[in-house]
């Protein structure tokens, strides 16, 4: 029996539920979450021909755009502090479609997943924004209750489910991440629209998702799989029965997430499958003018800049955040330079703008500039409380840029000075009480604001660096394979590094989670690499991260003697590196090209363009510690290592 067929027949039998996501409602005629992007861009970056080119490497079209809209958002929301900046996802709301007569029409795959949920006592799990499983409800005079995540309601529906106490005559649709309009009013607060909040484990849903998946096959429909909070968690759990996925699979991210949990793949669209069992729900898509889409949307930008004062200079300042988090860091430091020097910002804009200035430059390797941005950002917080959320920021960016003021690439002609480590350890250590004692005053406040949020992802942050120079320093100590001292060190890190990949799972931390797995890769290269942090790092579209996956598989494979890929690997990384301006990450690139040619015994190491191009980048890194340890290198590379 084929997929197909063996799928129809347990719909038929009433053994599924569904998981859908936004591409079921392409049908209906709703703008596309990169329609919604792109004119949130157009409102809030810059415009005119002086911008186009990095604008469009933000967002080119509603179609392609290299940066994950939650990080867009969240982005945004920083700077503007307002909710308000979200207003443009009411165009998803039924209140824009009535007030500008346009039909809300939900297609077969709304009407047939209520009409087969309710009929069945399932409930119906969807990512999406829009309305279309409420209006397919209301075609077909059903009840219904939308179910938002982390509400009370859902906790009382999970149980009565569980108690098989749910009510018969209504459709419970859980709207993972929020929904654009309920109970007659539009809900923008709802909506799940950053980094953090896509990135934060709803654990009662997943176990409530497993619990169904013990007598019920789970079927994704319009889902590809690319969330962060969802998707991976029930990749971890198996279930005997096995999931369907229905999709034409013309992307490879969703083909690969089909195979990942052992998927039985439908390769077509779900509407072309259910039209084969309800075909009297079948209707063409809405013939919908763009004329009056773009109504809608000048309409909701208005509304937005009467609530919002958005400056041109502000404009600059996200501009310069957004091309720093896509990895144009050439670019955003000189452009958040050259803002800094002209700019008449208030103290909060002014923080932010230092802070970004600091990570760039830690980006770059400019790590006494790491330094000075940091300190100035703190002196600006230190007697204005409510500025406490970039305080922690800056303490944790301070620590940061001392402990990257000493080598760490310890596979290179380095020993570790245990001097400058315990300097570095009790800057971590004092910072720390510090962070924790402002970190308690935020969770007491119990602030929404976007700033405090990073604030503690930042504290997070702090904690994975601390783990990082414990590591750098037990580093010689596990090398030398002492078994029992060994094995001890590595368990007491790894455990360490868990503790906090779990609170980074439960704040939302998505970078602390690919960080902790990263850090636990290294204590055992040959374990290979962690599929997971790849996968987070290319959501972020964070350069450095895929850089650092490349150099966690190219040391894979030198550990395993396949030097030829390794050195491949390290030229992509000194490639990637050496283009967006990560200085660092291009040195180590090129030093893994070195150490691997000295296997293969290639002669000279590196070649003369090579040879170049690193003193070049040697020169661009601020720190004498850093100075005095190039010229180290140098003269071994010279030397054959």
């Amino acid at each position: 029996m084929d997929n197909k067929t063996l799928l129809l027949d347990k719909i038929y039998n009433g053994k599924i539920f569904f998981f859908a996501g936004s591409g079921i409602s392409y049908n209906s005629g709703m703008p596309s979450a990169g329609k919604i992007l792109l004119k949130t861009a157009e409102l809030f970056l810059p415009s005119g021909e002086k911008y186009k080119k990095e604008r469009e490497k933000i967002i080119f079209d509603e179609n392609k755009y290299h940066i994950q809209p939650e990080v867009f958002y969240e982005n945004l929301l920083n700077i503007t502090n307002s909710n308000d900046a979200l207003s443009l996802w009411k165009c998803l709301s039924p209140y824009y479609f009535q007030k500008f007569c346009l039909p809300i029409v939900p297609n077969i795959n709304h009407l047939f997943i209520v009409d087969y949920s309710i009929k069945n006592s399932v409930p119906i799990f969807t990512t999406n924004f829009d309305c279309l499983f409420e209006e397919a409800a209301e075609e077909l005079n059903y009840q219904y209750q939308v179910i938002l995540p982390y509400s009370n309601e859902e906790e009382e529906i999970i149980k009565s489910y569980n108690a098989l106490k749910n009510k018969e005559d209504t459709v419970y649709i859980f709207k993972l991440h929020g929904s654009i309009y309920i109970e007659n009013y539009d809900s923008i607060e709802t909506l799940h629209t950053t980094m953090s909040s896509i990135t934060k484990i709803n654990f009662p849903i997943i176990e409530f998702v497993e619990k169904l998946c013990e007598n019920k096959y789970i079927v994704f429909v319009g889902y590809s799989g690319r969330d962060i909070d969802y998707f991976p968690e029930i990749k971890k759990r198996t279930s005997k029965l096995r999931p369907f996925w229905i999709d034409k699979f013309t992307n490879e991210e969703t083909n690969n997430n089909c195979k990942y949990i052992n998927a039985l793949p439908i390769s077509c669209y779900p509407d072309k499958l259910l039209k084969e069992i309800k075909p009297q729900y079948y209707r063409s898509k809405p013939e919908i003018s763009e004329d009056v889409l773009e109504n809608i949307f000048t309409d909701l930008q208005n509304s937005i800049k009467k609530k919002i004062m958005f400056n041109d200079e502000n404009k600059k300042l996200l501009l310069g955040l957004l091309s720093s988090v896509i990895g144009e860091y050439k670019f955003a430091y000189n452009f958040l330079l050259n803002l800094y020097k002209n700019n008449s910002f208030t103290n909060e804009k002014k923080i932010i703008l230092l802070i970004n200035l600091s990570q760039l430059a830690h980006e770059k390797a400019k790590f006494e500039s790491c330094g000075f941005f940091a300190k100035k950002a703190f002196k600006m917080t230190k007697h204005d409380l409510s500025l406490d959320s970039y305080a922690i920021f800056t303490l944790s960016q301070i620590s940061e840029y001392k402990r990257m003021l000493i080598p760490h690439i310890i596979d290179f002609s380095y020993k570790i000075n245990y001097i400058d480590y315990f300097f570095v350890f009790t800057s971590f250590i004092i910072n720390g009480i510090k962070i924790k004692r402002k970190i308690e005053k935020l969770k007491f406040a119990n602030s929404n604001k976007v700033s405090d949020t990073l604030a503690i992802n930042s504290s997070l942050e702090h904690e994975i660096r601390l783990i990082a120079i414990l590591q750098a320093i037990a580093k010689p100590i596990i090398n030398r394979n002492i078994i029992f001292i060994s094995n001890y060190l590595k368990k007491c890190l790894k455990n360490k590094l868990k503790k906090i990949e779990n609170k980074s799972r439960s704040y939302g931390y998505a970078p602390g989670i690919a960080n902790c797995l990263k850090y636990k890769i290294r204590l055992d290269w040959k374990k290979g690499e962690s599929l997971e942090e790849v996968h987070i790092y290319e959501l972020l579209t964070s350069k450095t991260g895929i850089e650092t996956a490349l150099r966690d598989r190219a040391q894979y494979l030198f550990e395993n003697s396949n030097y030829i890929n390794a050195k491949k690997c390290f030229f992509e990384m000194f490639k990637s590196g050496f283009k967006c301006g990560n200085n660092l990450n291009a040195i180590k690139g090129l030093l893994g090209v070195s150490k691997c040619n000295k296997k293969l015994e290639v002669s000279p190491l590196l070649n003369q363009y090579e040879l170049k191009k690193l003193k070049n980048l040697m020169d661009c890194v601020e720190g004498k510690i850093w100075q005095r340890y190039f010229i180290k290198v140098l003269n071994d590379l010279n030397d054959g290592l």
